[in-house]
């Protein structure tokens, strides 16, 4: 079953990405930097409708692919342009639960440095992507005191709403968030065309139907808290995965409930794609290419387990070292406690991985680990790029 529930996660992450694989057979008409209405080929140099008109909307959807740091990037100059027209503004996130919504209150209030906000909110475990990526939005927020908000619910909140015997509890059994309205046949198909991409077993029509299930509880989430937000700030912009904003048919079909109407979706996209993109898949598009393939991301070789302690916050305990890789030449041993990788402390496997993507192949980094008590530091030296 956790195999099953790492599909349905990494499916749910990758929604937006069927969809969006549309053969190129024209010209591209826009350049980086242009707005496109979807099924126009006009381009333009400000959102079609306007900055003002945008800022005068309850919510803004700001869509993302996780990896692409050009989205990240569009995604804070959008907020700063409608910041500057509307100051009474906060910004959702899908990345994190609602129950760290405290710490993201103090980081905005200035009482929390990054390293603590990480591990309060617990980044690592919740989103599990570099947060690099998005802490210039984070700091953005600080800067001009606007809250951020959790928008989504626990991976076992999730899996407990997706059960239809949840549908009989109370909204404060269910986490405050209500029965999710039900997908169009629209959304439907695009939910099994993307779970079926990375589903490495045949599928059931349960899988199916839980998949389905834990989608909409998921938008369903995000448009309670947004729904809520709205209620307090004269504009809420979301920062969200692009799954959920295609087509209206994810989190604004599941704000309609609401009485909700003033949403807008905007998506970045490569040129070849927006210009030959169907109508309504948004209301705009904001034309951001593809980050450059970066080299391969150099690596330890270690596998490491995070590891409850007696005292203390847990560990990341190595439990594998591969034959002849920069870990056994640097002389780190199984059951070595990882402290630190390159002066960041890790508490995370995702972290270890965002952080050795940041490394340079050929470079020399230090890892502390903690050795039978003992604090101790290993000089590795990462592989160099192959030929």
């Amino acid at each position: 079953m956790a195999t099953l529930r790492q599909t349905i996660t990494n499916a749910l992450l990758m929604t937006a990405v069927v969809s969006m694989a549309t053969p190129v057979t024209a010209q591209d008409c826009a350049t980086p930097g242009q707005w496109l209405t979807p099924g126009n080929q006009h381009a333009e140099a400000q959102p079609p409708m306007g900055w003002d008109r945008l800022a005068r909307q309850r919510v803004v959807l700001l869509g993302e692919q996780h990896d692409q740091a050009a989205h990240h990037r569009w995604q804070l100059s959008t907020i700063t342009a409608l910041h500057s027209r509307q100051a009474d503004m906060a910004i959702g996130l899908e990345m994190l639960p609602r129950k760290v919504q405290p710490a993201l209150d103090q980081w905005v209030a200035g009482e929390l440095d990054e390293s603590q906000l990480l591990d309060r909110t617990q980044w690592y475990r919740y989103w599990g992507r570099d947060a690099e990526r998005y802490l210039p939005i984070l700091r953005f927020a600080r800067d001009h005191r606007l809250p951020l908000i959790a928008l989504n619910v626990t991976p076992e909140q999730r899996r407990e709403l997706s059960d239809p015997a949840s549908h009989q509890w109370t909204l404060d059994q269910r986490h405050g968030v209500p029965v999710p309205l039900a997908a169009s046949a629209r959304y439907r198909q695009r939910l099994m065309e993307s779970f079926e991409q990375h589903s490495s077993e045949q599928l059931s029509s349960h899988i199916s139907e839980a998949f389905i299930r834990a989608q909409l509880v998921w938008d369903s989430s995000m448009a309670a808290a947004l729904a809520n937000a709205s209620h307090q700030h004269s504009l809420v912009v979301a920062i969200l995965g692009l799954g959920h904003v295609q087509y209206a048919d994810g989190v604004p079909h599941q704000l309609t409930r609401y009485g909700i109407s003033d949403v807008t979706g905007l998506m970045p996209m490569a040129a070849a794609d927006a210009c030959l993109a169907p109508t309504g898949v948004a209301d705009a598009l904001f034309i951001a290419e593809p980050d450059a393939p970066s080299a391969d991301t150099p690596r330890l070789g270690i596998n490491v387990e995070r590891t409850p302690q007696p005292l203390g916050p847990d560990r990341l305990v190595i439990t594998a070292i591969s034959p002849d890789s920069p870990a056994q030449y640097a002389g780190l041993e199984e059951g070595d406690q990882v402290v630190a990788i390159a002066g960041h402390e890790v508490r995370d496997t995702a972290q270890v991985r965002a952080l050795m993507a940041r490394s340079l192949p050929g470079s020399l980094i230090p890892v502390e680990v903690l050795r039978a008590g003992e604090r101790r530091q290993q000089l590795v030296t990462l592989p160099s790029p192959s030929p």
